[in-house]
């Protein structure tokens, strides 16, 4: 299923209705338009509420009418701060929103599966799709888009990094890697976000170590952070499989590091991969 791109997604929030047969059988679009009139709401709230402090306008005021008159150069000067306090008012409140408010967090959750489901698209489903059988060429092409990737190795005889992506995730530009297994496709995402700010619901334990994880329309997630990156293992696989994935990268997980590694591994980017989507798995936590 290919989803809808952003102008058609532009339409929808004006209220066209050409989307709509699309947008009821696609839970990821769904999901993205519901999360960008999220955003919306809450940014013309901000800037319909946010007014430059009392304190300012006093002192304006006192400046302004109730003192002797001012010349037209502090009359300027005046003029440019006050929007831009108001300004800055409105980006503070909405920063405040925007890392606070629940809804967002809970949109990332179907901004993994959504994800993940543009990689069983192919290539058709993701803008920058790179396939090499060499980890560290892999880890090569995500640091020469993103400035830094770790190298992600194969999991074993039954789990192969075959392609990266790089995606968008609130966004900005994210990286992920698409590993083959026995039980279907597994994206993993690379994220600079605390794990904190996902809201993942569920902790799971394993060898003393909690990780996060929850279910998000037809894809389950965990994840877990370790240094610099929080890692998100997405699918339609069980979570006890992302699990095992996820315990393994964990353990051989290592940063790309020096220019060498952007260089030596480098191979020409491919314009396919031969990713499909195999899993049948049912999913449940």
């Amino acid at each position: 299923m290919t989803h809808l791109t952003d102008e058609q997604f532009e339409g929808a929030l004006a209220g066209s209705a050409d989307t709509a047969e699309h947008l009821a059988a696609c839970d990821a679009c769904r999901a993205r338009l519901e999360s960008m009139r999220a955003m919306r709401s809450r940014m013309q709230a901000a800037f319909k509420t946010v007014s430059p402090p009392p304190a300012l306008l006093a002192k304006i005021r006192s400046q302004t009418v109730e003192a002797k008159p001012v010349s037209s150069k502090r009359v300027l000067r005046l003029m440019r701060v006050v929007p831009l306090a108001a300004a800055a008012c409105a980006l503070i409140v909405l920063g405040i929103m925007v890392y606070n408010d629940p809804d967002e967090a809970t949109a990332a959750q179907p901004e993994l599966a959504r994800i993940h489901n543009k990689h069983l698209a192919g290539p058709a489903g993701t803008e920058t799709m790179y396939t090499s059988d060499d980890p560290k060429a892999l880890a090569a092409f995500l640091k020469s888009k993103l400035g830094d990737a770790p190298v992600l190795a194969d999991t074993g005889d039954s789990a192969k990094v075959t392609c990266c992506c790089v995606d968008r995730f609130r966004g900005r530009p994210v990286g992920s890697y698409i590993l083959h297994t026995p039980d279907g496709i597994i994206s993993v995402v690379l994220l600079t976000d605390p794990i904190e700010s996902l809201k993942l619901s569920h902790t799971l334990r394993r060898d003393g170590r909690s990780y996060k994880a929850c279910k998000s329309g037809n894809c389950n997630i965990v994840a877990a952070a370790k240094g610099k990156y929080t890692y998100c293992v997405v699918g339609q696989a069980d979570h006890d499989v992302l699990l095992d994935v996820l315990v393994q990268i964990l353990a051989g997980a290592q940063q790309s590091t020096g220019p060498r590694d952007s260089t030596e591994h480098a191979a020409d980017p491919k314009t396919h991969c031969n990713c499909t989507p195999v899993c049948t798995c049912s999913m449940s936590i």
